[in-house]
């Protein structure tokens, strides 16, 4: 075909080459060709650009003398890339020493374009490579079975101590063994020093100590916290001590006072139940 003239499509080449070759050939061809792209394919030494450049050489070879003689820059202009880049893949897979020997090129002249022909051996190797990986594959996919099997066997799943969830998920609502930082007994025996109180630090009583402790506690926990109990007081003066802070300057009976003790020493009294207290009794005595 000259070189100014048209190519024929996949249709009409398939019937030019149906007429120069019989079926049998044409299957022969057909099949090796096949052959050929699949061992290329699966060739670990080439290298990208290389099964690319192999594969577009294999759409230009004869059907019946099975080279092909395509110039470098058809090549390039069909894989989008330089025409060096092409030659450096030709290079490789025609160089004996390369590892990816594929290519046997032949030409008639120095300005004459190559002939390429692709060599069988290396397509047998390729192939007989690629049966051995696979059969490895599946080796070694059976060995994996099978040690999962007899760990399976040996190490059974009920055996593992695995923890109920709602072991995992248990809240202990155990108060810790440490005291609360608001109780007065935390801050009665500290005695506050500045500028300002040395030399009167007999003027800080323990009763204001306790006033101050007890007015904080109570500032503190004004909304529900109020229901807390009180701190359990040391001895009776100490809890006289406390009633008078509770009752903050209110005038309360002794019966009251009495209850009110009673009631810390247990250290089940709260605020919000002496205030419950107290304001009732005031009540009944402005009453009578």
């Amino acid at each position: 075909m000259r070189d100014g003239a048209a190519l024929p499509d996949a249709a009409e080449g398939y019937e030019l080459m149906a007429a120069e070759l019989s079926e049998k050939e044409v299957q022969s061809f057909t099949s090796w060709k096949l052959d050929v792209i699949d061992a290329i394919t699966c060739d670990t030494a080439l290298q990208d650009i290389d099964t690319r450049v192999a594969f577009r050489l294999m759409q230009h070879i004869n059907a019946r003398t099975r080279d092909a003689n395509p110039s470098l820059e058809r090549l390039a202009a069909q894989l989008g890339c330089h025409r060096d880049t092409v030659r450096r893949s030709l290079d490789r897979m025609c160089d004996p020493n390369s590892g990816c020997l594929w290519l046997v090129r032949l030409r008639e002249s120095r300005t004459a374009t190559y002939h390429y022909s692709f060599v069988t051996d290396r397509m047998n190797l390729v192939i007989d490579g690629k049966m051995d990986r696979e059969d490895r594959a599946r080796e070694a996919a059976k060995e994996r079975r099978r040690n999962r099997l007899e760990v399976a066997q040996e190490q059974p799943r009920e055996v593992a101590a695995v923890l109920p969830h709602e072991v995992a998920a248990v809240q202990s609502y155990e108060v810790a063994g440490v005291l609360p930082k608001h109780l007065p007994d935390n801050y009665l025996n500290r005695t506050p020093s500045d500028s300002c109180s040395e030399g009167r630090e007999g003027t800080y009583t323990r009763e204001t100590e306790i006033s101050r402790s007890l007015s904080t506690y109570s500032l503190a926990h004004s909304g529900d916290e109020a229901n807390l109990p009180l701190p359990i007081p040391k001895d009776s003066h100490e809890a006289d001590i406390m009633i008078d802070a509770i009752c903050d300057g209110q005038d309360v009976g002794e019966p009251v006072r009495t209850i009110l003790a009673r009631m810390l020493g247990r250290g089940v009294l709260t605020l919000k139940m002496a205030k419950n207290i107290i304001l009732p009794a005031n009540t009944r005595e402005d009453a009578a």
